[in-house]
C-alpha cells in the first residue's frame, strides 16, 4: 500500500539536499583517499590512538544509538503496550539503518577491511570482539527481517505477510537477546584497560552501564525520530505516544544516574573533580547536560506535556549518550596514551556524509513504504489489515504498576550489588595466592612463569650471616612485573641485575635494594635487629 504521506519530490532543490549532496562529494574523496591510500593519508590515527572517531561515534555510539529497534518491539511485542504501536515500524527502520551505518563506518576504520569476512570463518570465542561481530551481524539480520513486512505489504505477498505476522515474536526474542549481548561487550571490550582508562569512566560494571545507557537513549531517539519525522513529512505528532515515552525515559535516566554515581563512589572516583584538568570539564558536562538536566526536566508533569521541551530534554539524552561514549574512546585514555588526538577533516566529512545517508535512506523509505500509518490505534490495525497486526496476545501480560514495580526491584537489587563492590574489592587484593593453586592459563592469558632458582648472597663485612633469596616468594604472581625490581637493565637476552648495583648494607639502610620494601610499611624493616634472622642464616 504506498504511503499517503506526501513528500516533496526527490528532484526538487532544497537547502538541506544542496548540503547532504556536497557532504557526500567530500565523503567519497575522503573514501577514496582511506581506502586506495591508507589510513594514515585520510585520519590522525596513530600507534598511541589507533581508535579514534569512526570507532567513538560511529561504532560504539552508534551501535547505542540504534537500540531503539529492540527495546520498542520488546515493549510492544512482549508487554503488549499498544500505545507505542504507530511509531513501532519508523523505530526498526532507524534502528535497521543505523547498524547498516556502523557497519560501513568500522569498514572504514579496519585496516585490512577486506579480512572481515575471517570473523565467520575463523572464531576465537574468547574474544569480545567476535561476540560483537556476530551479535552484530546476526542483530542486523532480525532488523532486515523485522522490516521485511513493509516490503511484503508493497507488492501485495499477504502470505508472506502472514508468516511474518508468525514469527514476529521468535524474530523479537532472538533480537532482545542478541542486543543484550553485544550492548554490553561494548562496555567490556575496556575492562582490560583499568591502569589506561581514566577513574570517572573506568569501573568493572562498565558492561552493565553501556546496556543501561542504550536502553535509555534508546527512549531518547525515539522521541527525537518522531518529532523530526513529523516536522520532515507534515504529520502529526503522536503526542499521547510522546509523553509516555518520556514517563518512561525520566524513570531510565533516574535509573542510570543512581548506577553512574554508585560506582563512581564505589571505585573512590569522586576525589579527582579536586583536580581540574580536562577529563574532570568533560565529565561535569557529561553528567550535567547530559543526565541531570533533562532529568529535573522531566520530572515536570508541565513540561512532560509540552513536545518541545520533551524534544529538547531528548537532545540532551542522545549528546550526553554520546559524550559518555566518546570521553570512554577517547578523553578517559588521552593521558595513558601520553598524546592528544582530534580528528581529521576526512574522519569528520566521512561521519557526516553517513549521517546524512541515513537520512536520505530513511526519506525514501517512508516514501515507498508505510512506515507511518495515520490515525488512532484501532485506524492504524485496520489501514495495515488485520495479518499485519502483530500478535494479541503479547508473550508477558503486564501492567504498567507492575513495570514500575519490577524497575524498582531491579534498582534496590543493582544498588545492593554494587554497594558490594568495595567489599570485594578488599577481599580479592589480599596477596595470599600460591603458585600451586594458579592456573598458569588465566595470568592474563600468558605462559607459565619460569623463575630463577634460589640464590644465596654472601656474607658481608657487616652482616650477620649469608641471605637465601627466593624469587618465588617475592613474585606476585596475581600482577606479574619482573621490572619492578630490575628497572635498571631487563632484557630477554641478558640476567636481571639488581636496581643500583650490589646490596650492601649502606644501600639497604638508604631505602634502596632490598630496603626499598623491607621500610616496615611494604614489609618487616629491615632496620629492625630483631628482623635479621628472617633473612640473614645467623652465624
Amino acid at each position: 500500500m504506498m504511503n499517503s504521506i506526501k513528500l516533496e519530490s526527490v528532484f526538487k532543490i532544497t537547502f538541506w539536499k544542496v548540503v547532504v549532496v556536497i557532504l557526500w562529494i567530500f565523503g567519497i574523496y575522503a573514501a577514496y583517499v582511506r581506502f586506495f591510500h591508507g589510513l594514515g593519508y585520510a585520519t590522525n590515527l596513530s600507534d598511541r590512538f589507533p581508535w579514534g572517531l569512526w570507532i567513538g561515534f560511529d561504532v560504539i555510539s552508534g551501535v547505542g544509538l540504534g537500540a531503539g529497534g529492540f527495546t520498542l518491539t520488546a515493549l510492544v511485542v512482549v508487554f503488549n503496550i499498544k500505545k507505542l504501536r504507530p511509531i513501532l515500524r519508523a523505530t526498526i527502520l532507524t534502528a535497521f539503518l543505523g547498524y547498516i551505518m556502523v557497519i560501513i563506518g568500522l569498514g572504514f576504520d579496519l585496516g585490512k577491511w577486506y579480512y572481515v569476512w575471517h570473523t565467520i570463518l575463523f572464531w576465537n570465542e574468547h574474544s569480545p570482539m567476535f561476540e560483537l561481530a556476530w551479535c552484530v551481524m546476526l542483530y542486523t539480520t532480525i532488523l532486515f527481517l523485522e522490516f521485511s513486512v513493509n516490503f511484503f505489504e508493497r507488492i501485495g505477498w499477504t502470505a508472506m505477510v502472514k508468516i511474518h505476522h508468525w514469527f514476529t515474536p521468535v524474530l523479537v526474542s532472538l533480537g532482545v537477546m542478541f542486543s543484550v549481548g553485544h550492548q554490553s561487550t561494548l562496555g567490556s571490550i575496556y575492562l582490560i584497560m583499568p591502569e589506561k582508562l581514566y577513574p570517572f569512566w573506568y569501573t568493572p560494571w562498565l558492561p552493565v552501564l553501556f546496556f543501561v545507557s542504550s536502553v535509555m537513549v534508546a527512549f531518547a531517539m525515539t522521541i527525537f525520530e518522531s518529532y523530526m519525522s513529523a516536522r520532515a513529512f507534515h504529520r502529526e505528532l503522536e503526542l499521547g505516544t510522546v509523553r509516555l515515552l518520556a514517563r518512561i525515559l525520566v524513570f531510565m535516566i533516574a535509573f542510570y544516574l543512581v548506577m553512574r554515581l554508585e560506582t563512581l563512589w564505589s571505585e573512590g572516583a569522586f576525589k579527582y573533580l579536586k583536580i581540574w584538568n580536562t577529563e574532570t570539564a568533560m565529565f561535569l558536562i557529561e553528567i550535567i547536560i547530559g543526565v541531570i538536566v533533562p532529568f529535573v526536566m522531566l520530572c515536570f508533569k508541565k513540561i512532560r506535556n509540552d513536545k518541545t521541551y520533551i524534544f529538547f530534554s531528548s537532545v540532551l539524552v542522545i549528546l550526553g549518550f554520546v559524550m559518555n561514549r566518546l570521553n570512554v574512546a577517547l578523553t578517559g585514555t588521552a593521558r595513558a596514551a601520553g598524546g592528544f588526538y582530534f580528528p581529521s577533516w576526512m574522519e569528520i566529512v566521512t561521519t557526516l556524509s553517513l549521517i546524512a545517508l541515513g537520512f536520505a535512506l530513511f526519506g525514501l523509505a517512508a516514501r515507498y513504504f508505510n512506515i507511518f500509518p495515520e490515525g488512532p490505534l484501532e485506524e492504524v490495525e485496520k489501514k495495515l489489515g488485520p495479518k499485519a497486526k502483530l500478535p494479541q496476545k503479547p508473550i508477558v501480560d503486564i501492567s504498567y504498576k507492575a513495570i514500575s514495580i519490577l524497575g524498582i526491584v531491579i534498582i534496590l537489587g543493582l544498588l545492593a550489588v554494587v554497594l558490594g563492590i568495595k567489599h570485594q574489592k578488599q577481599v580479592y587484593s589480599q596477596p595470599v595466592i600460591k603458585k600451586s593453586e594458579l592456573n598458569p592459563l588465566v595470568i592474563r592469558h600468558r605462559q607459565e612463569v619460569k623463575l630463577p632458582g634460589d640464590y644465596t648472597f654472601p656474607m658481608g663485612k657487616d652482616s650477620p650471616g649469608p641471605v637465601l633469596f627466593s624469587h618465588d616468594s617475592h613474585y606476585d604472581y596475581d600482577n606479574p612485573n619482573c621490572a619492578s625490581c630490575h628497572p635498571v637493565h631487563f632484557d630477554m637476552l641478558a640476567p636481571g641485575r639488581s636496581p643500583e648495583g650490589p646490596i650492601t648494607m649502606e644501600t639497604m639502610d638508604k631505602g634502596k635494594n632490598c630496603g626499598a620494601c623491607h621500610n616496615g610499611k611494604t614489609a618487616f624493616d629491615t632496620k629492625d635487629p630483631d628482623n635479621c634472622s628472617n633473612c640473614h642464616q645467623m652465624q
